[in-house]
């Protein structure tokens, strides 16, 4: 083999190794550790089942527990049962056949996870090179979950069933499973990142793409761009109103069980439109609600938003983005101009009255 041909055959190994890596073939440990047995048990699980339902909150979160190991999740969510029968609360939605749930081995599964978010199960798929999630009634504003992945993956939200329609939002999933992880020592998918997008329109079905057996996903939360029940929620009674006239939009922040938290400060601020920069702040009441009220001085659509920091050491987080746009007056007289007229009427009638007097008594004379 001369120099030229063992080059040639140097660099198309590095081409193949790089088709190779981008093709998403991870390397390293998978999710689902297949050389044990669970012994979990069907009463365990039950149990998981019945603390996990979320009935307490108008946040939806699909946070797994209830399911067995390596159980078809289908229609838990739906009314219906999962492929080993277990049932969950009806939230309308359901699973490809694909989408699997995975129990942490240290709670007698098979799942090579730790540290997971609403311990002790999570979400993933053996089969294919993505799960779809279907939504029937769909949902609005935002979605977001926790993802541990030893590979590369992506998320796609559709306002079609089935991974179908137009994309209305799309997120990367880097490689994080190992980074810097503590607690939990048993688990090779130990870290998990918090991730979510805000979206407009109605969406029905959401695509979870990536490596089969390398990405788990936990908390799959519904409405909101941050995970779990904790969060910042923003809320207005109208979405549009005359330019003059006061609007007021309140912030909720929540804890992980779905509790209000008192005390925290809401920054509230325009990101764009006619009224765009921070609007103000409110403090959280004992329902850990707080409102702002501002009037807008010009005709526009005003994004906004609102940002808190839920516990000392965390990071700030914002919420879901709501339009309001500002519309022209309505040009009725208010009571001072309705004064006005009525004082000019009798004015006119006095004097008309006068005149006609005069007149009278000039032609008597």
């Amino acid at each position: 083999m001369n120099k030229f041909t063992l080059r040639i055959t140097r660099i198309s190994l590095v081409a193949l190794l790089a088709i190779f890596m981008v093709s998403g073939f991870a390397q390293g440990p998978k999710a689902h550790l297949s050389n044990i047995n669970p012994t979990v048990t069907h009463s365990q699980i039950v149990a998981w089942g019945q603390a996990g339902h979320n009935v307490h909150t108008s946040t939806i979160v699909l946070s797994f527990e209830g399911l067995g190991d390596l159980d078809q999740i289908s229609q838990f969510y739906n009314g219906g049962t999962s492929g080993s029968g277990y049932s969950g609360t009806n939230f309308g939605v359901y699973f490809s056949s694909n989408t699997l749930a995975l129990i942490d081995q240290d709670a007698g599964g098979t799942g090579n996870i730790a540290n997971e978010p609403s311990p002790s199960t999570g979400m993933f798929f053996l089969d294919g090179d993505a799960a779809i999630m279907n939504v029937t009634a769909g949902f609005t504003n935002g979605f977001s979950f926790y993802y541990s992945a030893n590979s590369v993956g992506s998320v796609s939200v559709y306002d079609g069933l089935d991974g179908t329609g137009n994309v209305l939002a799309s997120l990367t999933l880097p490689l994080n499973y190992d980074i810097n992880c503590t607690g939990d020592p048993n688990g090779a998918y130990c870290h998990w990142d918090a991730i979510g997008v805000s979206f407009t329109g109605t969406a029905k079905s959401v695509s979870f793409a990536g490596v089969q057996d390398y990405v788990v996903f936990d908390d799959v939360t519904f409405g909101k761009s941050t995970p779990g029940f904790g969060g910042i929620n923003l809320t207005q009674t109208t979405a549009s109103g005359p330019v003059g006239v006061s609007h007021t939009v309140k912030a909720t922040v929540t804890d992980n069980s779905g509790a209000g938290i008192a005390g925290k400060l809401v920054t509230f601020k325009v990101l764009s439109g006619p009224n765009t920069g921070t609007l103000g702040t409110a403090t959280t009441d004992v329902n850990g609600e707080a409102s702002l009220t501002y009037t807008g001085t010009t005709m526009g659509v005003d994004d906004i938003q609102a940002c808190t920091t839920p516990t000392t050491n965390s990071a700030l987080i914002c919420s879901n983005e709501l339009n309001y746009e500002w519309t022209v007056v309505t040009n009725v007289p208010t009571m001072s101009q309705w004064g006005l007229i009525f004082l000019g009427v009798i004015l006119l009638s006095v004097g008309t009255v006068y005149i006609l007097r005069s007149r009278n008594s000039d032609i008597a004379v």
